[in-house]
C-alpha cells in the first residue's frame, strides 16, 4: 500500500462536525463531534466545547490508523517471506506428529493381522465428540491445550513480525 493510498484511507475515516445546539429558548452552543467511519459504518467518538480537542482527538486517531495500515504492510512482507513460511510449516508438521504420537499412545496393536493400530472405542468416541464441539463449549483443559499449541503460532509470528524484540 503506498503512502497516498495510506493518507487517502485516513482521510475519509476521522471526521469532525460542528453542531449549533439549542439549549434554550434563546440559547445555542456550537459543539464538535468527532465519528470514525469504516465499510460497516460511523461511531460517535467523543463531543467537545473546542474545536481544537476535537481536532486532537481526530489527529490521534488519524495516527493510530495510519501505524496500523503502515504496520500491516510490514507484517504482510515479513510474514510472507518464504523463510517464515518455512518455519510455520516445520512448526505445524512438529505439532501434527506430536498430535499422531499421542494418538498411537492410545491405541493398541492389531496382533490378528500382525500390522496397524485399534483405536479404542473410548478414545474414538472422545475425539469424536471434541471434532463436533465448537471451542467455546470445549473444557478448560481441551482449551488449554488448544491455547498452548495457538502460542507455539504466535511465537513464531511474534519473532518473524518484531524480530528484534524477541530476542
Amino acid at each position: 500500500m503506498s503512502e497516498k493510498q495510506i493518507e487517502e484511507i485516513v482521510a475519509r475515516m476521522v471526521e469532525v462536525r460542528m453542531v449549533e445546539v439549542g439549549y434554550s429558548d434563546r440559547h445555542t452552543a456550537t459543539i464538535w463531534s468527532v465519528w470514525a467511519k469504516d465499510e460497516i459504518g460511523e461511531k460517535w467518538m467523543g463531543t467537545f466545547n473546542r474545536q481544537e480537542d476535537a481536532d486532537e482527538l481526530k489527529q490521534t486517531i488519524q495516527n493510530i490508523v495510519r501505524w496500523a495500515l503502515k504496520g500491516s504492510e510490514r507484517v504482510r512482507e515479513n510474514v510472507c517471506r518464504s523463510e517464515v513460511r518455512e518455519q510455520l510449516a516445520d512448526l505445524m508438521h512438529q505439532i501434527w506428529a506430536g498430535q499422531m504420537t499421542y494418538l498411537f499412545s492410545k491405541c493398541s496393536e492389531y496382533h490378528e493381522r500382525g500390522q496397524g493400530v485399534q483405536i479404542p472405542q473410548s478414545w474414538a468416541n472422545r475425539w469424536a465428540s471434541q471434532l463436533n464441539t465448537p471451542y467455546a463449549k470445549l473444557s478448560e483443559e481441551e482449551k488449554e491445550a488448544g491455547r498452548s499449541e495457538a502460542d507455539l503460532v504466535l511465537a513464531l509470528l511474534r519473532k518473524a513480525i518484531w524480530p528484534r524484540e524477541s530476542k
